[in-house]
């Protein structure tokens, strides 16, 4: 299943809980480098630690081992399953972490330096685990690009197991579960949390009304090992001591706006936001500020501050210190807006890698790769970034053809979030162009 522009090949085997580890001092315990471990992304039911956007040479020829680690995916991963573990992918990631502390060492790492990083669902990871008492002790700082906070609560999590032992046509235990083969299991998978788009009006709805695209695989809040949502966690201080580096693009999800171009046809995108129920002033503003000129492309940003840009400023409000925030706003040349995953290759300073060009051009900016890749090394290193923190008149940095350090780069995003009355709204299903 393809969720990304990355590209992430997949490989047959059941020995798929692997690490990949990039060092420049291998055998060299007295190297003591700091260490950065990534979590891939993928909407939890896809993805792979080896893609060539996640080779770890940029970081290691800036003194920094890098780790890429493999997790149980879908329902293997997430699936609430009678007679086996909660979380499994989740147990996944700090059987990785906990390998790292013990093994690093060999190859020139510092376990007492760990950084944990991650991007969309990748991201999510790292925020379960920035949220999760237990894992506090396997790392000292994270970073989270597009990051989700989606997660299933146990009863969702076991009515789903319910529905996919239906359409199986088995009991629902680990042991029926463990009888059949992986394509039985996708293919029942695929029914439960579908490929598909919604329908042109509930992805209005999703955009701009009481609708949410969620994940139907996600962490479940479990009681024991997951105790809280992560944005309740956050809001309780849990791993608030820890630096943390948190941002999005500026276009992440907007090309799904092309799905409500039925349910939007015959509006204009301030009327849209009215009938809505947001304030008049502030859609003037949000409109003119985003230079948005039709209502597909409204409804696309609705559902980018919606999914990444809104929470990451919620993450970034709820914390006391330690956070820094970036918003990475440079174009995509043959796209024409910055779309999600646009900024990895930038991250790992890898711009000559496969399809990289595809989202980036022939000809992608250098020196926009040096600055991000640099910054992101300054905080695997020294626990913070080169610009002030997000404390500090909510700063932050935005990085496009000429970057720079701003206050509030994430404004808009946070009164997207409260501009709204719920008291006006529609049913997004009446704004459908009638044939």
């Amino acid at each position: 299943m393809a969720v990304s522009s990355v590209p992430e090949p997949s490989y047959p085997g059941d020995d798929t809980l692997l690490v990949n580890v990039f060092t420049s001092a291998p055998g060299n315990p007295d190297a003591r480098l700091p260490v950065f471990v990534w979590i891939h992304g993928g909407a939890y039911v896809a993805g792979s630690p080896s893609s060539s956007w996640y080779d770890g040479r940029a970081f290691n020829r800036d003194g920094v081992v890098t780790v890429s680690i493999s997790y149980r995916l879908g329902f293997d991963g997430f699936g609430s399953i009678p007679g086996a573990p909660e979380n499994r992918a989740v147990r996944d990631w700090l059987a990785a972490l906990e390998w790292v502390q013990e093994n690093i060492v060999a190859f020139g790492g510092d376990p007492s330096q760990v950084t944990i990083g991650g991007q969309s669902a990748g991201g999510g990871a790292v925020l379960t685990l920035l949220t999760m008492p237990r894992a506090q002790h396997l790392f000292r700082a994270a970073i989270v690009g597009s990051g989700t906070t989606d997660h299933v609560e146990l009863h969702e999590a076991r009515d789903q197991t319910e529905t996919m032992a239906r359409l199986l046509g088995i009991a629902s235990n680990r042991e029926a579960f463990a009888d059949l083969d992986e394509d039985a299991i996708l293919d029942a998978q695929d029914v439960v949390a579908p490929k598909s788009e919604p329908d042109a009006g509930r992805v209005v709805a999703n955009a701009l009304g009481d609708g949410r695209m969620r994940l139907r695989f996600a962490p479940v809040v479990d009681g024991p090992l997951v105790e809280y949502d992560v944005i309740e966690a956050v809001r309780r201080g849990i791993g608030s001591d820890k630096p943390l580096l948190i941002g999005a693009t500026a276009h992440e999800f907007n090309m799904i706006g092309m799905a409500a171009q039925d349910a939007v046809a015959d509006t204009q995108a301030l009327d849209l936001l009215e009938k809505f129920g947001y304030d008049g002033d502030f859609a003037k503003r949000f409109v003119r500020e985003l230079n948005i000129s039709t209502p597909t492309d409204l409804v696309g940003q609705g559902i980018t501050e919606r999914l990444f840009r809104g929470s990451t400023e919620l993450i970034a409000s709820l914390r006391t210190c330690s956070t820094w925030l970036y918003d990475f706003r440079w174009k995509s040349p043959t796209i024409g807006i910055a779309v999600h995953c646009l900024e990895l290759p930038y991250v790992w300073d890898h711009l000559d890698a496969e399809l990289v060009s595809t989202s980036s051009g022939d000809n992608p900016p250098a020196s926009l790769a040096r600055e991000i890749h640099s910054s992101w090394v300054r905080f695997i290193t020294e626990g913070e970034a080169p610009w002030p923190s997000y404390n500090f008149r909510r700063s932050g940095r935005t990085f496009d053809v000429e970057s720079r350090t701003v206050e509030d780069p994430y404004r808009l995003s946070r009164d997207f979030l409260v501009a709204r009355t719920p008291d006006n709204d529609v049913d997004p299903h009446i704004l459908i162009t009638k044939e």
